[in-house]
């Protein structure tokens, strides 16, 4: 039996990283180079939030379905954008 408490599973987050998205699905993962990978929270938002980490998505609906079909966009996006930028391809999951 687990000496943990009840909420905490696995690594603890700071508060701070909580706040950010961080520990809290949906999230991407995207490898940087061997054995490297760095995680992305995703945001659904009605309005733009500055100094919130990750990839924010603009919809005002709570569906999860309609959510979902804005994601994919959303994550091809930024696909692009890391590739672009890096000048080479990456390799990503969605969490």
């Amino acid at each position: 039996m687990s000496t943990k408490p009840e909420k905490q599973i696995g690594f603890p987050i700071s508060q701070s990283h909580a706040e950010q998205g961080f520990g809290r699905f949906p999230y991407v993962i995207i490898r940087l180079q061997y054995a490297i990978y760095m995680q992305f929270p995703i945001h659904f938002v009605k309005e733009r939030k500055e100094g919130l980490a990750g990839i924010s998505i603009k919809t005002d609906s709570s569906d999860p379905k309609e959510q979902q079909a804005l994601l994919l966009d959303a994550i091809a996006q930024f696909k692009s954008q890391i590739d672009e930028q890096k000048k080479r391809s990456h390799r990503l999951c969605v969490v």
